[in-house]
């Protein structure tokens, strides 16, 4: 059971987690120094090639109403969908 944060304990928790956020991307920014846009990478014929089509492939059949229909009737959005 989580311990009540009353209004200045819920601020110093807010503060220091501001602090960890801004400091983890200085941190990024430091280690990643090279990074690169996703659109300069072009995946060759390859393995990896073959493996991300197929994954897209897959991923455009599935049924999107079907996916959200659990999160969808748990907020009260929706009455169950018949599967």
């Amino acid at each position: 059971m989580m311990p009540k944060i009353d209004g200045t304990n819920k601020l110093k928790v807010i503060v220091i987690a501001i602090v960890l956020l801004v400091s983890a991307n200085d941190l990024a920014q430091q280690i990643y120094t090279n990074e690169f846009s996703i659109g300069d990478v072009t995946l060759l014929p390859s393995p990896f090639k073959s493996a991300r089509e197929l994954n897209i492939k897959t991923l455009l059949q599935y049924d999107t109403d079907r996916l959200l229909e659990p999160f969808l009737t748990e907020a009260g959005l929706n009455e169950p969908a018949c599967l």
